[in-house]
């Protein structure tokens, strides 16, 4: 695509990331591969532990989160479980292939081992790129539907990401907390 071509218009997103490792050493090698492999991927912070972890998160709201499991004082899975929602793409990095099916049913994008291997690296970067280019087309096919009186949808923001519901599914809602539960005409809720 030529950027000087009227017709056509090319944004360059940049992903903004952050590094949550124990080890000094595993973040700085991840920021330089990412640095050197994955130009658009900018490392915005490095937390040295789950707690500083979630302080990241909550203040700087990256778009992506390379995560260690194994880490004292609190490992990944712990850290995720409190947040109040993951509202960003989700790699981890570990040395451990054992947590890769727990790993998962965090909606993790990706699952990269160390050392950490830079084909892989950019490959977990493209699947990240791809997921979320296929949330906005459909976030935004939703949103021209219902502005256009065709379709009404909601779209529902969970914890894998944003789920499409027609508006005459919903039976009720309830309020939880600062979550609000969806139930759906088939049974389901969201």
């Amino acid at each position: 695509m030529n950027a000087n071509d009227p017709k056509k218009c090319f944004v360059e997103t940049v992903i903004r990331a952050l590094i949550v490792d124990d080890e000094a050493g595993s973040r700085q090698v991840l920021k330089n591969l990412l640095g050197d492999y994955c130009p658009e991927v900018e490392v915005i912070a490095l937390a040295s532990s789950a707690g500083q972890g979630i302080k990241c998160i909550k203040e700087l709201k990256p778009d992506l989160v390379f995560l260690d499991i194994a880490m004292p004082h609190g490992d990944g899975f712990e850290m995720l479980d409190n947040l109040q929602e993951i509202d960003f793409g989700l790699i981890f990095t570990t040395a451990y292939d054992e947590y890769a099916v727990q790993a998962f049913e965090y909606s993790a994008v990706y699952y990269l081992l160390k050392p950490i291997n830079i084909l892989k690296l950019q490959k977990a970067v493209t699947v990240f790129q791809e997921r979320n280019a296929e949330r906005t087309t459909e976030a935004l096919e939703v949103l021209r539907d219902n502005m256009s009186g065709t379709q009404r949808k909601l779209a529902l923001p969970t914890s894998d990401g944003l789920q499409f519901v027609e508006v005459e599914r919903i039976v009720r809602c309830m309020a939880d907390g600062s979550y609000t539960r969806f139930f759906l005409q088939n049974g389901e809720k969201i």
